[in-house]
């Protein structure tokens, strides 16, 4: 999870745009049968929500820190869900990792080179 909020904290702006455009999207389509039951899964493993708010306040400063002021929500989403596949991998699947992890991935994998 050190990680995972290691990456949080070196978001660009631009990185976050591509997040909501593809978090947006995502949300326009159907969401998958196996997406939906795995957040319900992670969501009852992280009970106590200690996870959510270490991955919320890293993606609040991220963003802040960039100046980003576009749709945080969306992003914020994505970023949560992903951080807490992350978090939850050894109770998860591979299947569930992959489907609560595919926006922040797809986002940040076509990052542009500085």
């Amino acid at each position: 999870m050190r990680a995972f909020l290691r990456r949080v904290a070196t978001l660009t702006a631009d990185d976050i745009a591509r997040i909501v455009e593809f978090q947006l999207a995502a949300q326009r389509g159907v969401r998958r049968p196996l997406e939906k039951a795995a957040r319900v899964k992670v969501s009852r493993l992280d009970a106590e929500h200690d996870r959510v708010a270490a991955i919320d306040a890293a993606f609040l400063e991220s963003a802040r820190a960039v100046g980003y002021v576009g749709m945080r929500q969306v992003a914020q989403s994505a970023v949560r869900w992903a951080g807490l596949a992350e978090a939850y991998r050894a109770e998860l699947t591979s299947d569930e990792v992959d489907a609560l992890q595919a926006v922040w991935l797809e986002a940040t994998r076509a990052r542009v080179p500085a």
